[in-house]
């Protein structure tokens, strides 16, 4: 027999998923009759998702720029609405990479 709840949602629960929506480590902790399937898709249910950004132009030419040489977290400050994997993503599109820096010989005795 499950320990979750089934069935309509409260207002109250509602609230709490609105209002910390997208930590779903809080949610669990605050719904924990609601199973993690269950909240996932109550958020989906009231379009609670995060907004997408569209790229402009001058964002890829800048992220083409800076994303061969810069760290990780150059790039995030740069682009504060992208996480690591949407800045990887958005490169792999648009063929650019990272350039790999070779480590110096080491001289065996």
């Amino acid at each position: 027999m499950s320990t979750y709840q089934t069935g309509p949602w409260t207002e109250k629960e509602i609230s709490i998923v609105r209002r910390f929506y997208p930590n779903y480590v809080r949610l669990s902790e605050l719904l924990p009759t609601r199973s993690p399937a269950a909240i996932r898709g109550q958020c989906r249910r009231l379009n609670l998702s995060p907004s997408k950004h569209n790229w402009t132009m001058q964002e890829i030419v800048r992220l083409s720029d800076l994303f061969p040489r810069s760290s990780w977290m150059e790039l995030r400050r740069e682009f504060p609405f992208a996480t690591e994997k949407m800045l990887q993503s958005m490169a792999n599109k648009h063929g650019i990479h990272r350039r790999v820096q070779k480590q110096p010989a080491v001289e065996r005795a």
